[in-house]
């Protein structure tokens, strides 16, 4: 069921990095993030909640890295600007230990209704080495969720701004499902503002739902769950199919990853 869906869904890819070793290797141990204490798992969150900037000032919206080298999960729009892909100049990463230079931008999902994650890499000079979480109900094989208890649930979100972090809560009401048109995709009742996207929704145990996609004045949230974001990556590693782009943006967008 979820093959099919995925393989209705519309991704780009471009092309592969140098050094893609640790992000191959996240997928791979994509559990080792069980056997984390509570304490360290929302630690590793704290430290993997990034804020991606504008250049010339401004907050632009969130992200997760996933590598210490600076493969970073994100929205999908926060890599566009007036509906092209942003040039990557444009754009800086802010962690826990600095601001660093867009590298490049790997993928993202085409569909801002169902599939809005944008996948980037920032020039980090730290090893190659995964980063790990905690992960709350997915399973990147596309079976079903490994574990079927989504309930009405208190959650968090974690965002950083201006180079803080911080932290609120909400409750989970809907949860995605593989039998909906929209099977990667979560609500919450959680108060948000312009420029939350990307940011990180976990349980009180610290385990990753996934990222806040939109939202709206009511104080309802929409996330895509990592089960479904991670897909993403699986499809950069696998390269299955060439872009969707249209003729007339093909290049429009390949030139703005490429400056």
């Amino acid at each position: 069921m979820l093959r099919d869906i995925l393989e209705r869904v519309h991704w780009h890819f471009f092309d592969r990095s140098r050094d893609e070793r640790a992000l191959w290797s996240f997928i791979q141990n994509i559990y080792a993030g069980e056997s984390l204490t509570e304490s360290d798992a929302k630690k590793n969150v704290e430290d993997g909640v990034v804020e991606i900037c504008w250049v010339d000032g401004g907050h632009r919206a969130n992200g997760l890295l996933l590598t210490r080298n600076g493969y970073v999960l994100t929205v999908g729009h926060a890599l566009f600007e007036d509906s092209r892909l942003v040039d990557r100049r444009k754009l800086l990463l802010r962690t826990v230990t600095g601001e660093f230079s867009l590298e490049r931008i790997c993928a993202y999902g085409h569909d801002r209704n169902r599939n809005d994650v944008g996948l980037f890499k920032a020039d980090i000079p730290e090893p190659a080495e995964p980063c790990r979480y905690s992960f709350y109900d997915f399973d990147l094989s596309g079976k079903q969720p490994r574990h079927r208890g989504y309930r009405r649930e208190l959650v968090v979100f974690s965002s950083r701004r201006e180079g803080k972090y911080a932290v609120k809560g909400g409750l989970l009401v809907t949860p995605p499902s593989t039998d909906s048109d929209e099977p990667f995709l979560f609500y919450c009742e959680l108060p948000g503002r312009n420029g939350d996207s990307g940011g990180v929704i976990l349980n009180v145990g610290g385990d990753v739902l996934g990222l806040v996609v939109g939202g709206d004045p009511r104080g309802v949230a929409q996330g895509i769950s990592m089960y479904g974001a991670l897909h993403l990556i699986d499809f950069h590693r696998r390269k299955p199919f060439s872009t969707c782009f249209m003729p007339e943006d093909r290049n429009n967008n390949k030139a703005a990853m490429n400056r």
